[in-house]
């Protein structure tokens, strides 16, 4: 799947975070869009949006530094599911351990450039397996 094919959807309150996130998601997915939010609600209220903006076979990947418990109450979970995203947590979110039994991703904290060249690989191989 090239990269242009991926809707990164970024979730991080600090503003120095959201920035390197994006930084490092542009020079890892060449090509690739990514929206920043600074809310889970915020982004769970507009995932339908993203979705309805874009062909089928576009592959939005929701990056989130919130916890477990926010990303539930805000409604970005069952978002989630329903527009057939895929999540990634940071690692040191509260709740983190429960990403595996969700079949959610976790992005190692704190990041890296690699660390999320790694990610882009991981969900590039899902991608093509499926």
């Amino acid at each position: 799947m090239p990269f242009s094919s991926y809707f990164f959807v970024v979730v991080e309150k600090n503003p120095f975070f959201a920035t390197d996130l994006h930084n490092g998601l542009v020079d890892a997915c060449a090509g690739c869009d990514i929206a920043g939010y600074r809310f889970a609600g915020e982004a769970s209220a507009d995932l339908g949006r993203v979705k309805a903006d874009f062909s089928d076979d576009r592959q939005i990947v929701v990056l989130c530094s919130a916890g477990v418990d926010e990303i539930d109450d805000s409604g970005l979970a069952a978002a989630v599911r329903r527009f057939g995203a895929t999540m990634v947590m940071m690692q040191d979110a509260p709740g983190a351990e429960k990403a595996g039994e969700r079949g959610w991703h976790l992005l190692s904290s704190p990041f890296t450039s690699r660390s999320i060249g790694d990610l882009v690989a991981i969900l590039r191989r899902v991608t093509a397996a499926e």
